[in-house]
């Protein structure tokens, strides 16, 4: 049965920060190796919210997953990250339709492109975003470097939206 059978997608409330930040922690605690301290926090994740879109997934009444959404300042370029999915809901496909749900809330908003940045060090996280169709274009430098364990920087990647 796939996740959308027992996942409910939703825009998220401004009270579901806390729970946002949570999920986003578990799930990023997979790069403690490299860079050191939380993700983010209900604070940031509020702040966030001002400038885009939440997306979460909801399973028994709890944030199980979560994606950040947002236009960028170029032109039908829109932003995605954070994405995020607790660690006892992986592997069931909800990353893909978290991925989906965020490309068709930028098509809605316009976009022809979406952009992602992933750090260098996941590697099977950047071979999972070229099969979704995304390929790498850039680098840029991590945006916390004080928190950098081993030297690390993120890959830029894009995908063309609605062909």
């Amino acid at each position: 049965m796939g996740a959308a059978a027992t996942v409910l997608l939703r825009f998220a409330r401004p009270s579901d920060a806390g729970a946002i930040a949570a999920v986003v922690n578990q799930a990023y605690e997979v790069e403690a190796p490299f860079v050191g301290g939380p993700r983010t926090s209900a604070a940031e994740v509020a702040a966030l919210a001002e400038s885009g879109d939440f997306i979460v997934a909801e399973h028994g009444g709890r944030i199980v997953g979560t994606v950040f959404v947002e236009v960028g300042e170029e032109p039908a370029v829109g932003w995605f990250g954070m994405l995020a999915v607790a660690p006892d809901e992986q592997a069931r496909g909800l990353g893909r339709e978290l991925v989906e749900a965020a490309e068709a809330r930028l098509l809605r908003l316009g976009c022809r492109e979406a952009r992602i940045r992933v750090l260098d060090q996941r590697e099977e996280l950047l071979e999972w975003y070229e099969r979704l169709g995304y390929e790498p274009y850039g680098e840029q430098p991590y945006s916390f470097p004080e928190r950098v364990r081993v030297p690390v920087r993120f890959i830029l990647m894009r995908k063309q939206l609605g062909r």
